[in-house]
């Protein structure tokens, strides 16, 4: 019997069924390491207190455009008290988040998943191990055309789902705390000539129209603080190539607006194919246009395709023949938005998600052939296991990113 007591108090203390409360950490205290120090020195908007961790939220922007609106955090995470905690992955969800993903099926690079980091860091034990994180991150609202529905499903706008986050930290082995933060102050980016697109990851994304403005998760110190300060982004080469040959051609003048699509798959007019083998492809699909490259990025001219920057790896060359231009214009204009899904290596297009709230959809036209649909059976177990966050994405044809310079580039 006294074996028995003996393990069960072992395993309970292992398995951390009653998590440490400790005493609780001090501002002033000289043993915490710099990016603790740093996060009470730093004045922000909203401060809330667990019961073992504590939470800054020092700024929610909302960048406005006609595509899509972002909402972008700075958010900085600490420990509370002095109890030892080996942190597993903190997450961010916005009000509604399970309606939000359902609705919104856009997990795999935007929405959602921008809020979900995985740490995996030592154990705290003593006060001068103990570090403050930020995040900077971002959600969006898949487009403009897509908000009214997600904000009808939840019956609360977009601003307020957004200014409602919740902080869900899991720690040592099952113990897991939530601290909800209301966000009073949104500031809201409408125009170029708004102060904070000197922020380089405000400017991005409203420059880019979108989400895609890169994750911050790093102790609160050295570059990282003061809040203040932002990662540069690097400009995407094939960016800076279509500049040079924007300029090469001919094309620039002050006058016009220059638009680069983002990466566009191969596709035809049954579907769109990304990462799928040559061979495996249809014959609709072995086409020239296709034969040497599988990314393609158009770029426009106040509106009017003008060539297409053909990339593979490091290597991009230009596209500029009317004929393949048009038929190019024309497929982009005929997909529209479309959802794939990856199977076993390739990956697959439908007309609609593959997922709501978990369920796997079994009523789905697919877009690429019955040779398609007979490899949808055989995965069909396979896809219903599939965890959701890595089985769909929307690809969106029709969203293109400002190609901006300054006068000297």
């Amino acid at each position: 019997m006294k074996k028995l007591l003996i393990l069960l108090c072992s395993l309970l203390l292992l398995t951390g069924c009653k998590s440490p409360t400790g005493k609780q950490l001090v501002p002033d205290d000289e043993r915490l390491s710099s990016s603790m120090k740093n996060f009470h020195a730093e004045e922000c908007q909203e401060y809330v207190k667990g019961e073992n961790f504590q939470v800054k939220v020092c700024s929610l922007v909302k960048v406005e455009n006609e595509l899509q609106n972002v909402y972008r955090y700075q958010v900085l995470v600490a420990p509370l008290t002095d109890a030892k905690v080996a942190i597993k992955s903190i997450t961010f969800e916005p009000d509604h988040a399970d309606v939000f993903a359902a609705a919104s099926s856009y997990v795999a690079f935007s929405g959602i998943s921008q809020g979900y980091f995985m740490l995996q860091l030592p154990m705290w034990e003593k006060v001068n191990d103990f570090e403050a994180y930020r995040f900077d991150f971002t959600f969006d609202n898949i487009s403009n055309e897509n908000e009214k529905g997600i904000s009808d499903l939840n019956k609360v706008t977009m601003d307020e789902m957004m200014q409602n986050l919740s902080v869900t930290i899991e720690y040592n082995l099952f113990d897991k705390e939530t601290i909800e933060v209301s966000i009073n102050n949104m500031d809201v980016v409408r125009d170029a000539d708004d102060e904070l697109l000197k922020r380089s990851d405000i400017s991005m994304i409203y420059y880019h129209q979108t989400s895609w403005a890169g994750a911050m998760l790093f102790p609160y110190d050295d570059e990282h603080y003061p809040v203040s300060r932002t990662v540069e982004y690097k400009k995407i080469p094939v960016e800076a190539f279509a500049k040079k040959k924007i300029r090469e051609l001919g094309y620039y003048d002050t006058m016009s607006s220059f638009e680069m699509m983002e990466h566009v798959s191969a596709l035809d007019n049954q579907g769109l194919y990304y990462g799928i083998p040559m061979e495996k492809l249809p014959e609709s699909v072995r086409d020239p246009i296709f034969s040497e490259t599988w990314n393609l990025y158009p770029v426009y001219k106040d509106g009017k395709i003008i060539f297409a920057v053909k990339a593979f790896g490091e290597n991009m060359s230009v596209v500029d023949d009317m004929q393949t231009l048009e038929r190019l214009d024309k497929i982009i204009s005929d997909q529209g938005e479309k959802y794939v899904v990856q199977l076993e290596g390739s990956v697959y297009a439908f007309d609609r998600p593959l997922f709501r709230n978990d369920v796997f959809c079994g009523a789905y036209e697919m877009l690429a052939g019955e040779a398609d649909e007979k490899v949808i059976e055989k995965n069909l177990e396979f896809l219903q296991v599939m965890d959701r966050s890595y089985s769909a994405q929307i690809i969106n044809l029709s969203r293109r990113t400002r190609l901006f310079w300054e006068e000297n580039e």
